[in-house]
């Protein structure tokens, strides 16, 4: 039928790729995994699924723009985008090049699909994807736990609905069955029963080590154990949050998601973000204008922060920290929240709640939530605790994750999928090899949460 190509896709997430590609295969798809890197080429083939390596060549004259291509792993190091820096990014980039379009201009792929990872080798793929005219399709850890960001363009602040306004929501219907199965869901912490587990098969020792000492010069992230080691990272256990019931003050308080400044969306989607600290310090400021004794709660992020960090946060006087399993009921419990661009504020957006932000994310739209700057923060949440604008709000909110729940979204985790996340996922992917119209056999799908909406539909 057609020729899906997986870009540069992370070991790590080899469970629900491997078990994409097997549904994508039985419907008669071909699918190819394109590696830049012996270490992911090795192991991709080591576990049976075809894969081919681009390796590096003498560059030739390219209209890409490279440079603006490099700067993107120029950020994600936490490097200044100039000079030499920069330079060598482009240089690598430029000689993977002949290689990657004579792959496109070979194999002709209908299709390509980009998971999570937003590297300039990606960006690189995308370029030379519409320059051969195969179509693009990302996904990527969604809004809501168990379920996944889908589009054309990007994920996060590369998707398209960043540079969309409330107002293109106006006419959407609000599925209200939709958003309160997701509230429920969400509640009650309610997950799909996921597929089991492929057996991975080790790649030779002999080959690993030869991988990981031909992959340092160019491998982004790795030092030479980790590159040795890296096809341990499929076996790692998915985040499954504690059941937690944590204790929250009695009045009124602002929620603050906080972030590793490491993270992609911190430093690709956000420009000179506050640190931790300083953010905490501002909502309690902006806090204590409004109601000296307003609490202000400060939610850790997912992954893991440094000892020095983590001491300095708990400094802080006045600010309770809870820790990221707690981030869904605070975020329903709170009056406000702040973030930087913490997708879990979709959380307070489904229970209503105002949500601040100050970086982009795909639900920073006018109208649904409000962007702010560090030194506006006062008066944003001011703003968004007006009752009279609160009614309009609500209604947009529900519009927009009307939409975003079904079309924006595929409701299948990345890390422990289920049949009818997958499925939603093909049917996703047929849609858009067939210009947005099902195969004659389209596979059943469900776009919601399994329960509460299951027992809805059938009692």
């Amino acid at each position: 039928m057609s020729h899906v190509v997986f870009a540069a896709p992370s070991i790590r997430r080899f469970h629900l790729l491997e078990r994409f590609a097997r549904e994508l295969t039985s419907r008669g798809h071909r699918v190819t995994v394109l590696c830049f890197d012996p270490v992911d080429f090795t192991f991709w083939s080591t576990q049976g699924l075809a894969a081919m390596q681009v390796l590096a060549e003498t560059p030739i004259a390219t209209r890409a723009p490279l440079p603006e291509i490099a700067e993107v792993d120029c950020r994600l190091a936490g490097e200044e985008a100039v000079g030499s820096s920069l330079s060598r990014r482009a240089r690598r980039l430029a000689g993977l090049l002949p290689g990657l379009t004579r792959f496109f201009e070979q194999h002709t792929p209908d299709l390509v699909f980009f998971h999570q990872e937003r590297r300039s080798i990606h960006r690189l793929v995308q370029f030379a994807a519409a320059e051969c005219g195969s179509r693009t399709l990302w996904t990527g850890d969604g809004l809501l736990p168990q379920t996944m960001q889908i589009g054309s363009e990007g994920i996060d602040g590369d998707a398209s609905i960043s540079r969309r306004s409330g107002a293109d929501f106006q006419d959407i219907e609000v599925d209200t069955p939709l958003l309160n199965a997701a509230l429920a869901s969400l509640i009650g912490r309610n997950a799909p029963a996921a597929l089991p587990r492929r057996m991975l098969v080790r790649p030779p020792l002999a080959t690993r080590i030869r991988n990981a000492i031909q992959s340092l010069p160019g491998r982004h992230g790795y030092d030479f154990f980790s590159a040795l080691n890296a096809w341990q990272t499929a076996h790692a256990p998915p985040t499954t949050p504690q059941d937690n019931s944590p204790s929250m003050p009695e009045d009124p308080f602002v929620a603050v998601l906080l972030q590793n400044e490491a993270e992609d969306r911190m430093r690709l989607d956000a420009t000179d973000p506050p640190d931790s600290p300083l953010l905490l310090r501002t909502v309690q400021a902006a806090a204590q204008r409004l109601d000296r004794r307003m609490p202000v709660v400060g939610i850790l992020p997912q992954s893991r922060i440094s000892p020095p960090e983590l001491a300095a946060l708990q400094q802080l006087d006045g600010i309770l920290l809870r820790t990221p399993d707690c981030g869904i009921e605070t975020c329903l419990m709170a009056t406000a929240i702040v973030t930087i661009n913490a997708p879990g504020a979709a959380a307070g957006l489904l229970a209503g709640t105002p949500v601040l932000h100050l970086g982009s994310a795909p639900y920073g739209l006018q109208g649904v939530a409000i962007p702010a700057q560090a030194d506006s923060v006062a008066t944003a949440l001011a703003t968004a605790l007006q009752s009279e604008q609160l009614e309009d709000q609500l209604q947009l909110q529900a519009r927009y994750l009307s939409w975003m729940l079904s079309h924006g979204h595929v409701w299948c985790s990345s890390e422990q999928p289920d049949h009818n996340g997958l499925n939603g996922l093909v049917l996703a992917t047929e849609r858009r090899l067939n210009g947005g119209s099902p195969f004659e056999e389209p596979p059943r799908y469900q776009a919601g949460p399994a329960w509460p909406l299951t027992t809805q539909q059938h009692s």
